[in-house]
């Protein structure tokens, strides 16, 4: 019984395919009989491909790689690590620094100062930004809107509407919103190398672009980095100029009580015995608070965040290279043929679909 039962599948399976394959040699029978409307279709196309990458602008994709001299517990957890051994606090690690410094160059705060930066594009300087909205003609785009029509950033860091609209689609633009923008950042965690890049119609707009991004990446993340160890290192200072203070007053003390030790009372012995152990006391607290504060100074300076780079965008840029007018146009002909072959194998299934009703 199992033996029939097996027969009976096999010979399913075996007129399944045999269908199949009758099926397929129809359709494509079917679709060489229309072989005129197939090979327009797939030219039109292949020439509406080649249109398209025609029509496309140039673009420069600038580079810049990158290493941050840093150890993966962060320099805060480090240096607070350190300076708790002194009663001096400090905040720990938290995510690794690469993800910060991602986080950061991505940030709105970063873009915003990126494009308020300025630069000499064409033998005109202004801010990025205002480049940025010239080179890709963003005015046509804003004539339908009256805030925006004919708008250019006259200053930096404006609290204005017309600013924070503009700045809003620019940071858009650059980082990416709803599709890729013009700024992009790798990370190699092998090599632990970062790449950011910018790709623009202007070899120097590119260029700038870059290099700024790069620039306020690393001060600002070198500024949060450090920005507890040298509030630290201040509030030793401010301590040991105090302490040091009192210690030079209570020198004084002990001088003057010295000088009049020629009248021998007991009364005359207790200032300078007490501005000996003042002294004494001050002497002690300034030694501590100066070791802390070199201990502070030092590690601050070993441990704030390195960046060297590795590769800059240098000019003339390559323009980059697209797939051509020939791939284009060959992929334009097979994107074109599939859908001439579905749309015919779709009304054949539709007429025997409504056949069989």
């Amino acid at each position: 019984m199992q033996n029939q039962d097996k027969k009976h599948h096999t010979d399913n399976d075996e007129i399944s395919i045999k269908e199949l394959i009758l099926k397929t040699q129809e359709y494509i029978k079917v679709i060489w009989s229309k072989k005129i409307g197939l090979i327009a279709v797939s030219l039109l196309f292949g020439a509406g491909f080649a249109l398209k990458a025609y029509l496309k602008p140039t673009t420069y994709t600038a580079e810049l790689t990158f290493m941050v001299n840093q150890d993966d517990g962060g320099s805060m957890g480090g240096i607070g690590a350190m300076l708790g051994q002194f009663g001096l606090g400090g905040s720990g690690g938290g995510a690794s620094n690469f993800d910060k410094i991602t986080e950061i160059a991505r940030s709105g705060k970063i873009c915003e100062r990126t494009l308020m930066d300025s630069a000499t594009i064409g033998g005109t300087r202004d801010l990025l930004a205002n480049h940025i909205i010239r080179s890709y003609e963003m005015h046509e785009d804003w004539q339908e809107d009256t805030v925006l029509v004919d708008f250019l950033f006259t200053k930096p860091f404006a609290a204005t509407k017309q600013y924070n609209i503009a700045l809003n689609t620019l940071i858009g633009f650059f980082k990416g919103a709803k599709k890729p923008g013009i700024a992009s950042l790798e990370f190699d965690e092998k090599s632990t190398i970062l790449k950011i890049s910018t790709t623009a119609i202007e070899q120097e707009l590119s260029a700038a672009l870059t290099k700024s991004w790069y620039d306020k990446i690393q001060v600002y993340y070198v500024l949060k980095s450090t920005e507890g160890p040298k509030k630290t290192l201040e509030e030793l200072t401010h301590k040991a100029d105090s302490i040091y203070l009192l210690l030079s007053g209570a020198e004084t003390g002990l001088a003057t009580g010295s000088d009049k030790l020629g009248i021998i009372t007991t009364y005359d012995r207790l200032p300078t015995s007490r501005a000996g152990r003042n002294l004494q006391m001050y002497g002690a607290m300034y030694a501590e608070v100066i070791k802390n504060k070199e201990t502070s100074d030092f590690i601050l300076k070993s441990e704030t965040p390195y960046f060297q780079k590795l590769d800059e965008p240098r000019l003339p840029i390559e323009e980059d290279e697209g797939l051509g007018l020939i791939v284009m146009t060959i992929l334009g002909m097979i994107a074109g043929g599939f859908v001439f072959s579905g749309f015919v194998i779709g009304r054949i299934l539709w007429k025997d679909l409504m056949q069989g009703e």
